[in-house]
């Protein structure tokens, strides 16, 4: 299932439906009955670690783990 939002141009009306993966995302205005505008966003985005290069710490981790024993072995947090 596909979480999908809409807005209506003519009413200004946003709407979000549940869409299944194989379906056309279209949906009409419940007001108006004019067809809505699909609106695209990064509203479920995540911020999360990464496995990489650190330019903090100046070192490549492989996981949060490696990272999390740098830190603790440096007496070193995060901020921000």
């Amino acid at each position: 299932m596909v979480n999908v939002e809409f807005k209506c141009d003519k009413c200004g009306r946003h709407a979000e439906a549940y869409f299944s993966m194989k379906e056309e995302y279209k949906l009409d205005c419940i007001e108006c009955k004019t067809p809505m505008r699909r609106l695209y966003g990064l509203q479920y985005f995540k911020f999360d670690f990464q496995p990489g290069f650190n330019r903090g710490a100046g070192q490549y981790f492989d996981t949060k783990t490696q990272f999390n024993n740098y830190l603790r072995e440096n007496n070193t947090r995060v901020v921000g």
